[in-house]
This record gives C-alpha cells, structure tokens and sequence, in this order.
C-alpha cells in the first residue's frame, strides 16, 4: 500500500515542528545563559536531538499500532513537563 501526499505533508511537517517545537523549549529553558551565542547553540542542539527520539516511533508504531503512538507521546509529554519543572527549579537556586 502506497503512502500518499498527505502522509507525506504530515511526515514532514511533524518532522520540522519536532524541531523548532525543540528550539524553542530549549531556548526558553536556557534564559538563564545570558550570552546568545552560547543559549541558541545549545537550543539547536536539543533541537536535532529529537531525531533520536522520532526514530523510537517506528518500532512502537509497528509493535503496537496507533495506541502505542498515542501512550509514547503521552509519555514524552509527561517527561518534558517534569524535567522542564526541575531545570527551571536549578536555574532559578543562586
């Protein structure tokens, strides 16, 4: 069965809105580093990180199908919001 071009549209739209979703959590995570060049190096790096964790949708995909999806990104969300709570609580200690 062929993918057609919404699957496409939809492969590369998440694809970028993964990263610039990432760059900008990370920007916003590093506004205690006052110099740019060091906070949007490290923004962009975090940004193409989330390749790694794109590539771990494909075998949950296919083992368990859209549920699987579904509880991985419920998952990934849950842990952005405890380690975004935490970073936030470390940058904010003198």
């Amino acid at each position: 069965m062929a993918a057609g071009p919404t699957a496409a549209t939809l492969l590369i739209a998440g694809t970028f809105g993964g990263f610039v979703l990432a760059g900008a959590f990370g920007w916003w995570l590093l506004a205690p580093i006052g110099a740019l060049y060091p906070r949007t190096a490290l923004a962009i790096c975090s940004s193409f990180a989330t390749v790694v964790l794109m590539l771990i949708g494909r075998p949950v995909h296919q083992w368990f199908g859209q549920p699987g999806l579904l509880g991985l990104a419920v998952l990934l969300a849950a842990g952005t919001v405890v380690f975004a709570r935490r970073a936030r609580r470390a940058a904010q200690q003198p």
